[in-house]
This record gives C-alpha cells, sequence and structure tokens, in this order.
C-alpha cells in the first residue's frame, strides 16, 4: 500500500540526515496497464520493457517532481483498487495534459 511505502521511505530520512547532512527527495508515480516485457542484446542481454502503461508511469512520476506530493498516482489506479480514502490523503490535480500523450489523464496525489 502507498502510506507504508511513504512510511518506509520517510523512516530512514533523519538517520541519512544526521550521518551526510542531506537527504534525497524521493518522488514516485505510480500507474496499471499491460506492458510489454522483452530480452534484448545478442552479447549482453537485458531485460526491456514498453508500453502505454510504461510511458504514462514515466511522466506521472515526472509531475511527482514537480508537486509537494511524495507519490503520485493515476485516477485509473486508485478507481481500479477501490483505495481507502484513509490510505490517502488525496487532492485532485484535476485533469492534465501528460507530455506526450493526447488523452489528458488526471493523477491523484497521496
Amino acid at each position: 500500500m502507498i502510506v507504508p511505502l511513504n512510511r518506509q521511505i520517510a523512516a530512514p530520512r533523519q538517520a541519512f540526515e544526521a550521518g551526510y547532512r542531506h537527504a534525497p527527495d524521493i518522488r514516485i508515480g505510480i500507474h496499471l496497464g499491460s506492458v510489454v516485457v522483452g530480452e534484448v542484446g545478442m552479447l549482453r542481454t537485458k531485460l526491456t520493457y514498453v508500453g502505454n502503461a510504461v510511458n504514462t508511469t514515466v511522466r506521472v512520476e515526472e509531475l511527482a517532481h514537480d508537486s509537494a506530493a511524495t507519490t503520485l498516482i493515476t485516477e485509473q489506479l486508485r478507481k481500479r483498487f477501490d483505495l481507502p480514502a484513509e490510505l490517502l490523503v488525496a487532492t485532485s490535480l484535476a485533469t492534465l495534459n501528460l507530455r506526450g500523450k493526447h488523452k489528458p489523464s488526471g493523477p491523484a496525489p497521496s
């Protein structure tokens, strides 16, 4: 779930700041959808992931960097899993045009 994820990210922050006098800001974008996974390369292979869901997730993560939210989820994900309101601190960002997308999408910060 998203709340425990945010807590796990925040928990080591104080220790990190004490040890290094700085802590990284972490922003997360989460979406859902079909993804094609394939192996590429001849001598040195690696997995690659492609599909609309991958592209949308990247765009949502980019929006997270420009917002105060640590985690942004799409409205599609929120509805699909019927996430309880008590787990989310949600504010609608209205309908946004994601870079490279023709249809507007509405991320829901948590």
